[in-house]
């Protein structure tokens, strides 16, 4: 429900998510959508944290390294960012269309280390 609200509504989908958070302190589905309301906000530090609670309950839940690459791309941290999507693509990250095109990921896609990623692992693209 968080997710749905955090198109339209961020401080409901924000609420939602402390709430599941509260219910449910080791789901890490509910940190990382707290981390996504948090990133939507441009509060790149709480997201990073909730992205990094996230993985330390599950360290296979590649939607949250996902984000945690998409945090260090837009900070610029783009050693990190390699590391993180890298981590999301051997948990099985595979959309390769939609981080092409995730403008959170745009600095990134600048970068030599995008293209490393992109023949180690899109070789096909």
């Amino acid at each position: 429900l968080c997710q749905v609200y955090l198109e339209h509504d961020v401080i409901k989908a924000q609420r939602l998510a402390k709430y599941a958070i509260r219910l449910s302190p080791n789901n890490s589905y509910a940190h990382n959508v707290e981390g996504m309301v948090f990133l939507e906000l441009k509060n790149y530090s709480k997201a990073e944290a909730a992205f990094l609670k996230a993985v330390s309950i599950d360290p296979n839940y590649l939607d949250a390294y996902y984000n945690l690459a998409c945090v260090k791309s837009l900070q610029g941290d783009f050693e990190m960012t390699r590391t993180y999507f890298e981590s999301a693509i051997q948990n099985g990250f595979y959309d390769y269309e939609h981080a092409k095109t995730d403008p959170d990921l745009e600095a990134f896609r600048k970068q030599i280390q995008w293209m490393e990623l992109v023949r180690k692992y899109f070789s096909d693209h």
